[in-house]
């Protein structure tokens, strides 16, 4: 827990009594204690409960005092160890080869898909630390076909509509590797996807040099000769992507964060469950592993979490790194240092009208 400076204490009756089939009228009977004590503790509240009343629930359960109470660090992972899940989604490709001569020149069949080699690195550091936790997360996995041709596809709308609605989830890549990136992120603030009037909504976007293609409200071709993650709506380069052959070069990434209310009637572990959704956007891949790095470095970690629920919080991510002399063709980058850029102002706020824009806008 090195670097946190604030602490949650979760009380975990609800999870024991659902463990042990009990109900509140049988622990009521056990500890002999009141129901609304039980039902204080259930819900995470511990005004007006005694010291008492605690050991009697402890005994009647036969656990100690550290199995029913957790201390955990408030930041970005804290609704993932409350709720013990998370699905991770990825943006997938596929490859053409070309039929054999007795089919035809122009003939193609799509062989495989893939997922990019940096995705994966990020995916690694993640799963690491989750497991790290040892606290018996379950991990998911989505993979979502992107590309520039596939258009605006109903069904990856309707994805990220069900993102919002239940589980906790984190998206890796950014709108050119992963379509549904776009998808996400317009929605957590609040805004129509693939409409770049829409741009300056947002605190920060992706700068693309003229050879990427990219239709997104928050990614666009630039004309200068400096790409990266760009302060908006100034266009300043705050993370630039300098690519070298050799020696050391630069990147960035946007790490987005949103703390999903939950109903209380859909609340499993007490009243303060909520639900998070952390998109890791990295320019190219060093940005990537940078900001899977940063997002679990525990000094970092509370810093990236939104201080109200319902509101995101985007911050910029650079990165340094290294690239040995090779003859081979392998991008064979190691990310050296990592640093979050100071925060940006929040972008202006949304007219409420801006759903109803955003329909219209398909």
């Amino acid at each position: 827990m090195k670097g946190h400076e604030n602490y949650h204490i979760h009380c975990r009756l609800k999870e024991l009594m659902a463990q042990r089939n009990i109900t509140v009228e049988e622990l009521h009977d056990l500890a002999r204690v009141s129901r609304e004590t039980i039902s204080q503790l259930r819900s995470n509240a511990f005004k007006g409960v005694s010291a008492k009343g605690i050991a009697r629930i402890c005994g009647a359960l036969s656990i100690g005092i550290g199995e029913l109470f957790e201390l955990l660090p408030e930041d970005i992972w804290l609704p993932i160890r409350l709720t013990k899940e998370v699905t991770i989604h990825f943006g997938s490709r596929t490859l053409s080869e070309p039929h054999s001569a007795d089919r035809g020149a122009d003939a193609a069949i799509m062989s495989r898909q893939f997922m990019g080699t940096w995705d994966f690195k990020a995916f690694k550091r993640i799963s690491e630390y989750l497991l790290g936790l040892k606290l018996d997360i379950r991990i998911r996995f989505e993979l979502h076909v992107t590309g520039a041709s596939r258009g605006i596809d109903p069904a990856v709308h309707a994805s990220a509509e069900r993102v919002f609605a239940e589980g906790n989830h984190i998206v890796i890549g950014s709108p050119i590797a992963n379509q549904f990136t776009e998808e996400v992120v317009c929605h957590a603030y609040n805004v129509a996807p693939y409409n770049p009037a829409m741009r300056d909504a947002l605190p920060y976007g992706f700068q693309f040099d003229p050879r990427h293609q990219v239709r997104s409200t928050f990614a666009w071709q630039g004309q200068g000769k400096s790409f990266g993650i760009a302060a908006l709506p100034s266009n300043k380069i705050v993370a630039p992507c300098v690519i070298v052959p050799s020696g050391e070069g630069t990147d960035g990434a946007l790490i987005l964060v949103h703390r999903v209310f939950r109903k209380p009637s859909l609340r499993e572990v007490g009243d303060d469950e909520e639900r998070v959704v952390i998109c890791l956007l990295g320019y190219s891949g060093p940005g990537t592993c940078a900001a899977a790095q940063l997002s679990t470095d525990p000094e970092h970690a509370a810093g990236l979490y939104p201080p109200a629920r319902t509101v995101p919080r985007m911050r910029a991510v650079a990165c340094d790194y290294f690239r040995e002399p090779s003859a081979l063709k392998d991008d064979n980058r190691e990310v050296t240092g990592v640093r979050l850029i100071s925060e940006h102002k929040q972008p202006r706020s949304i007219n409420p009208n801006s759903r109803s824009r955003r329909a219209a806008a398909r």
